[in-house]
């Protein structure tokens, strides 16, 4: 306890200048749409000299503020060298967003900070329909460096939620990517295990006859805690796992536009 209050003593003292690069575009964001921001702490104007990253620490927040809005997450592994910020911006909550990153050596209290500028724009098609699902053997690192975004969004648009005239495989998206904690959930009990990530895929158009039929064949493991990770007895599971994505099967759903209302 005294350290915290040493470091909040430290922090309040200090004079700290947010520099941005007048010349670098801001990231486009879509409302609805899930998105992420790698902050990597060895990228050039963050040296620290060749201090360790567990020495380093990110503090970003909302420019003027002290926390980051609430449809925005920060995550990083203590011994990693890159953290995320990630979300879904709200339906009709365009406009353009400051972020502020501190980046704090907490051995020797110097920092050095950045400013991140995005730009949100509206969707032009919402979705009305969602799945979820849950991944194991994986976080939210894992995921992201992994490319998981795009590999789960070709998935359903090329082989689960086709409609007879493709139709479907424009509108589907991701439209949420979270830890367990994020949405409810809890941290394994094994330490040594990782926390798995929730998705959410919406699209415009209704389920497909797969997914339906999909829903029926793990309603029989429907909500097991734990959920058996070997389980496989789905028509898509070699679909996943070709991938290297391995099922929480336990915890898929169809959420349909009557949930919301």
């Amino acid at each position: 306890m005294i350290l915290g209050k040493s470091l909040i003593v430290v922090l309040a003292t200090l004079t700290i200048i947010i520099c941005s690069d007048p010349d670098v575009d801001p990231q486009i964001l879509y409302t609805t749409e899930a998105f992420y921001t790698p902050l990597w702490l060895n990228r050039t104007g963050w040296s620290f000299g060749g201090v360790p990253v567990t020495q380093l620490e990110i503090m970003p927040s909302l420019s003027g503020h002290a926390d980051l809005l609430y449809w925005m997450r920060y995550f990083r592994r203590s011994d990693s060298p890159v953290g995320f910020i990630y979300g879904s911006p709200p339906q009709n909550d365009d406009g353009d967003i400051d972020i502020d990153l501190v980046i704090l050596n907490r051995v020797t209290f110097n920092t050095t900070s950045y400013r991140l500028k995005y730009r949100i724009l509206n969707r032009n098609e919402i979705f009305k329909f969602q799945v979820e699902m849950k991944f194991f053997d994986m976080d939210i690192e894992d995921f992201f460096n992994g490319g998981m975004m795009i590999t789960v969004q070709d998935i359903f648009a090329n082989r689960l939620w086709q409609n007879s005239n493709n139709s479907a495989a424009d509108s589907v998206y991701i439209t949420q990517v979270a830890r367990p904690i994020d949405v409810g959930g809890r941290f394994p009990l094994d330490p040594n295990e990782k926390e798995c990530v929730v998705v959410r895929i919406g699209n415009s158009h209704n389920f497909t006859e797969q997914l339906y039929r999909l829903e029926s064949e793990v309603r029989q493991i429907k909500n097991r805690n734990p959920c058996p990770k070997h389980y496989k007895a789905t028509t898509v599971e070699y679909v996943f796992r070709e991938r290297k994505l391995h099922v929480d099967w336990c915890s898929f759903k169809l959420i349909s536009p009557s949930i919301y209302n």
